[in-house]
C-alpha cells in the first residue's frame, strides 16, 4: 500500500497562462465577446483575421511564487557546485 498525498501538500499553482483559440469568428462575433467581457481587462481578447485569442494571464501573485521557487532551484544548484 502506497501513501496517498495529502491535499495540503500539493501546489496547484498555475505555472503558465491560459489561452485558447477560436477560428472562423467574425467581427460582430468578436464585438459581441467584448460586450460580454465588459470593462474588465481580463481574460485579454485579441481578434486577427478571423481568429479570436482569449487568454487568462498567470496573476501576478501566482508569477511572483514561481520566480520565488526558480531561484530556490537555481540558488541550490549554484551551491552544490562550488
Amino acid at each position: 500500500m502506497t501513501a496517498q498525498p495529502r491535499y495540503a501538500d500539493r501546489d496547484d499553482t498555475p505555472t503558465d497562462d491560459h489561452i485558447i483559440q477560436l477560428h472562423g469568428v467574425t467581427w460582430a462575433d468578436y464585438e459581441r465577446l467584448l460586450a460580454i467581457r465588459g470593462d474588465h481587462s481580463a481574460p485579454r481578447i485579441a481578434y486577427l483575421h478571423g481568429t479570436v485569442e482569449i487568454m487568462s494571464p498567470l496573476l501576478a501573485a501566482a508569477k511572483n511564487r514561481v520566480k520565488m521557487a526558480d531561484s530556490q532551484v537555481l540558488g541550490s544548484v549554484d551551491r552544490g557546485a562550488r
